[in-house]
């Protein structure tokens, strides 16, 4: 008897076992920050202006249960409006992590620490939330530290190449990473980024256009580009993220024929009409907008018996 119930005791230890085993993976795969952009404490310089982004956060999930959504609370001290807001980045399951970039909200008091809760959810709604404070900074943003070269205007003829280098950036790595600085584009997928290691410290960002331009479609795009993990000033801006925008400008190019903007399918003939009488008026422009030509106009017959009895003013378009 006494083997028995020593041998049914080790069968109930091993299904709960088994069962705990099961239940798990149910209960710890939360998704979770990434343990180096978890934003604990976010130092933002002075002149950080209200709907930059001052910071990118990461988060992972060990299920899959993508997309994640991140969210933020509002600061402990019981303010109305928050401080930051987040942006979710484009998420799918291929992806290994979801990002969300943290946008300054509001301007920040000197002196004030605010107290922020941020949360990431997966799919299924499993969430996890920590604990951060941000805080105004007395540092300006060292721009040119930052970015040793910036374009800010890039001039494009409309009849450019795809797979062209328009310009380039360059940016300094965070002193205290080991890893260099990454450069992403954002705002038109016409544009695209090529970038290398030109140095130790620095990384070299190529904008390269991927598709074909058309003046008369648009003559402007403006381009966000970030650097994750740029040259912050140690111990005053805590960052992990810097950017600014480019304004492409197409330039036009001679490439488009001109277009009738008035020009009646039928005209009728008063019987009263005497020779040098104007008949009608056409209209016409240039099709390209940018620097448009003079237009001349002119008769064309194409085996018409008529055009013989007709002039036309080649300046006005009367005849």
């Amino acid at each position: 008897m006494e083997r028995d119930s020593t041998s049914g005791r080790r069968g109930m230890v091993l299904r709960l076992l088994v069962l705990l085993l099961l239940a798990a993976p149910a209960l710890a795969n939360y998704p979770l920050f990434d343990v180096a952009t978890r934003m604990r404490v976010l130092l933002v310089p002075r002149d950080a202006a209200v709907g930059a982004v001052i910071y990118r956060l990461r988060a992972t999930d060990s299920d899959f249960d993508y997309p994640l959504h991140f969210d933020v609370g509002g600061d402990g001290a019981g303010a109305q409006v928050a401080v930051v807001r987040l942006d979710n980045l484009p998420c799918t399951r291929n992806m290994s992590y979801c990002q969300a970039n943290v946008v300054l909200a509001r301007k920040l008091d000197a002196g004030r620490v605010y107290d922020v809760r941020l949360r990431v959810r997966d799919s299924r709604g499993d969430a996890t939330s920590i604990d951060a404070i941000v805080q105004l900074s007395n540092n300006s943003t060292p721009v040119d530290a930052t970015f040793p070269r910036r374009p800010t205007l890039v001039m494009v003829p409309e009849d450019t190449k795809p797979g062209t280098e328009l310009d380039y950036v360059i940016v300094r790595k965070n002193p205290r990473n080991s890893r260099h600085a990454i450069v992403e584009l954002w705002g038109s997928p016409l544009f695209t980024l090529a970038q290398r290691l030109s140095s130790r410290t620095d990384t070299n960002a190529s904008i390269i256009l991927a598709g074909p331009l058309d003046y008369e479609t648009q003559a402007m795009y403006t381009l966000d580009l970030y650097a994750l993990d740029p040259f912050v000033e140690p111990g005053q801006d805590t960052r992990n993220i810097a950017g600014f925008q480019v304004a492409v400008v197409v330039v036009d190019v001679q490439d488009t024929p001109p277009e009738f903007i008035e020009a009646p399918p039928v005209t009728q003939l008063s019987p009263t009409l005497q020779v040098g009488d104007e008949v009608v008026r056409v209209r016409a422009e240039d099709g390209d907008k940018g620097k448009p030509r003079q237009i001349r106009y002119g008769l064309v017959s194409e085996g018409s018996p008529f055009t013989t009895f007709f002039t036309v003013d080649e300046r006005t378009g009367g005849y």
